[in-house]
């Protein structure tokens, strides 16, 4: 029931530069939860690939992503409900993706961004309003769990491209 609430808060943990990790962790959830597994390998492995960024970086503006969001069920466990119980359900629209902007300690700007619905979805990057337009000289590449991608094309200051289902990737900026 908050296999979402599950995925927004791996993707944010992400996008913020943390360690996605899971508590209470029991062997047969590898099968029980097979698809909250395999989105928190593909995001713990692309974080282990952006270490300069998500790690030794520092965090800066992103661009706005216009996604949409997503009508969601989310539950809070409070340790100070006492009698009457301590988890709440409720429900929330939560936004369809979710990035971050690092500057590597080298320089390098990345956007890291997470999926949290399982279908693909196109996302229109508006790296003018975000300040962050590359030099003319600069190429820009995906990186996801798999590793770098050939680079991107940029079109008057968008960047244009589609995340898996459940998917994740990083956006290098970089030198030539």
């Amino acid at each position: 029931k908050y296999a979402r609430q599950f995925h927004f808060e791996q993707a944010r943990a992400l996008v913020w530069g943390q360690q996605p990790m899971l508590a209470n962790f029991r062997p047969e959830q590898l099968t029980e939860r097979a698809e909250e597994i395999g989105y928190l390998l593909r995001l713990a492995r692309l974080r282990y690939r952006a270490l300069p960024w998500l790690r030794d970086g520092e965090f800066i503006r992103a661009p706005v992503l216009q996604v949409g969001t997503v009508p969601s069920d989310l539950s809070r466990l409070s340790i100070y409900a006492g009698q009457r119980g301590g988890v709440t359900a409720f429900k929330r629209d939560l936004p369809r993706a979710l990035a971050g902007a690092w500057r590597a300690p080298d320089g390098r700007r990345a956007i890291v961004l997470a999926s949290i619905v399982d279908e693909p979805l196109t996302l229109d990057l508006d790296l003018a309003a975000a300040g962050f337009l590359p030099a003319p000289n600069e190429q820009i590449y995906r990186f996801d769990e798999a590793g770098r991608r050939e680079p991107l094309e940029r079109r008057n200051g968008h960047l244009l491209l589609t995340l898996p289902p459940l998917g994740a990737c990083l956006v290098e900026f970089s030198g030539p």
